[in-house]
């Protein structure tokens, strides 16, 4: 009996260990008999859901347990084999017999995440589009393009009650391309996939022609309903949030363009009788706190005297533009380039307590004698410098004012060095990463100088690499585009923007703009292929540039 009681025992014990590792195991994969947690079974995709136990921002939870909700996603890609158990993917009937398209949807997650994946159908196709031959000098980056990029480039749309393009896209090898999305407002989309450059035509360097363009449309306007059974976002309601915490001002604001309804504020109103385009940018889970809209900050200006340059090209000029217009409470329409003279400056104070000027600016090119600042003011500047020479060649009058009189200076450099070779472009990506490279130990120098006269460190706000439009045979600037050679495309803008920002990222004293995400979405509704006046990309630039400038001081 003793014997067989101790045999028991032995045999509950080995069985209770075994239980344990066993719920250990499970435990550390996320698996549980009865219930599964999804954001550890699938680590590429941790994107919030609405559930019922969430606070009550409006971004956030419905009555339903899988609504997406208005906060940032973060999307970790990885190797298709751990989506393989969890996914059905539906093929999209690719227009182009070349490529197969499906659509691979996440379980549970009502169509709102998941991956487009497109593949070549002929390997020989495939192993022909890679070249033997070197796609740039740079070695190093050479493998890059071929390990992480491949040598096609598309463009995929969502279009709905958010308008989307996804960032995130993976080269699998062998011509396979993964697209990972997550849609945060529900309701019907519709899916537009283009394919815009083959043979790694998007980033060869060797070749100085302008890119062949290919621009088959391979999915046209799919229809996807996603999580229909829950409640859309309001635009109105997000705007005026005052729930949520006050936005980044040192990193890119990660957020979404909604589309608009019915009942919107003043500001949502006037933009789209301006552009006639029903989204507007709404950041994700915080609100902006300084948007200068309709005289809504003019008592900003006048806590302290403030000078603001803004140095770059056309896209820096049009920013300078929007936020001018914006200082004054104006609804001016943004609908076409803007050419100003080189030095402009105007001066902004609190309308309150300046009546003699209403309109709360001075500008000195409207007057024959240039004002004499009020006594608490905010200066802007504005100067055409594509390359940035005012900073690269280090004239003294630059270096005294940025390192003595300047507060912030808002600025890139992007477009003209990837344009067309007359204009002074076609630079390889090594050059262009050294030069920004060189533009910022000129700023190390400024913020030396400014640590050493005992002043705030100098607020550089970094604008990124703006995206690029793929020109169609449609265009009215093709032809010139093509006897330039303009090398300007959107993956190469892509990868310019990344390089760029992590040569900045070591710089304390830098604030960025996600110019390159804000404008990717719209790079197909540039009027002249080149600019986004007349569409929320700029409202959405100016939106962060006024946020990282903090001119309130808060």
């Amino acid at each position: 009996m003793q014997l067989q009681l101790r045999s028991n025992f032995t045999h509950s014990c080995i069985q209770l260990a075994f239980a344990c590792a066993t719920a250990a195991a499970m435990v550390a994969t996320g698996f549980w008999i009865w219930k599964y947690d999804l954001t550890k079974l699938h680590p590429d995709i941790r994107a919030p859901l609405r559930t019922l136990t969430d606070t009550k921002p409006p971004y956030s939870p419905s009555e339903h347990p899988f609504c997406p909700a208005w906060e940032q996603p973060s999307i970790q890609s990885e190797q298709p084999e751990r989506w393989k158990a969890f996914d059905t993917c539906i093929n999209l009937a690719s227009l182009d017999a070349e490529f197969k398209v499906s659509l691979c949807p996440r379980s549970r997650h009502c169509n709102a995440q998941g991956y487009v994946l497109i593949e070549r159908v002929s390997r020989d196709v495939c192993e022909a589009a890679h070249p033997r031959t070197r796609l740039t000098e740079d070695w190093g980056l050479d493998n890059y393009y071929r390990r992480f990029i491949g040598p096609d480039e598309f463009y995929l749309m969502f279009e709905g009650p958010q308008k989307y393009t996804p960032e995130d896209w993976v080269y699998l090898g062998k011509c396979q391309y993964k697209a990972y999305y997550r849609l945060s407002n529900p309701g019907p989309f519709s899916i537009s996939l283009l394919h815009t450059h083959a043979n790694f035509s998007a980033v060869n360097e060797m070749n100085g022609a302008f890119p062949p363009l290919i621009n088959s449309k391979l999915v046209s306007k799919f229809s996807l309903p996603v999580c229909t059974q829950c409640p859309q976002f309001d635009a109105r309601e997000l705007e005026t949030d005052s729930i949520s915490p006050v936005c980044d001002r040192n990193n890119a604001i990660p957020g979404g363009f909604i589309r608009l309804g019915d009942n919107l504020t003043e500001r949502q109103q006037y933009k789209l009788e301006n552009y006639k385009h029903p989204y507007i940018w709404i950041p994700y889970s915080c609100r902006l706190d300084q948007t200068f809209e309709l005289h809504g900050n003019d008592s900003c200006f006048s806590k302290k005297n403030q000078s603001v340059w803004f140095l770059g090209d056309s896209h820096v000029r049009e920013a300078y533009n929007l936020v001018r217009f914006r200082l004054q409470g104006s609804k001016f329409a943004h609908l076409e380039r803007i050419k100003n003279a080189p030095g402009k400056q105007l001066f902004f104070t609190n309308p309150k307590l300046n009546p003699s000027n209403p309109n709360s600016s001075i500008s000195a090119e409207d007057v024959a004698v240039s004002p004499e600042p009020p006594t608490a003011h905010l200066k802007l500047s504005t100067y055409r410098d594509p390359f940035l020479r005012k900073i690269a060649r280090k004239p003294n009058s630059s270096m005294q004012d940025l390192s003595t009189t300047t507060d912030a200076i808002v600025v890139t450099v992007h477009h003209w060095p990837f344009a067309g070779k007359n204009q002074s472009g076609q630079w390889t990506m090594s050059r262009y990463t050294n030069y920004v490279e060189d533009i910022f130990k000129v700023l190390d120098e400024v913020h030396a100088e400014r640590v050493r006269l005992g002043r705030p460190a100098l607020n550089v706000i970094w604008l990124g690499v703006f995206a690029a439009h793929v020109w169609t045979r449609n265009d009215a600037t093709l032809a010139i585009r093509m006897r330039e050679k303009d090398w300007r495309t959107p993956t190469r803008l892509r990868v310019a923007d990344k390089k760029a920002e992590e040569i900045a990222r070591r710089r304390s004293y830098v604030r960025f703009v996600g110019g390159n995400s804000l404008t990717e979405t719209w790079q197909q509704d540039s009027r002249d292929g080149t600019h986004f006046q007349g569409l929320p990309a700029n409202e959405a630039v100016v939106d962060e540039i006024l946020h990282k400038l903090n001119l309130c001081g808060v």
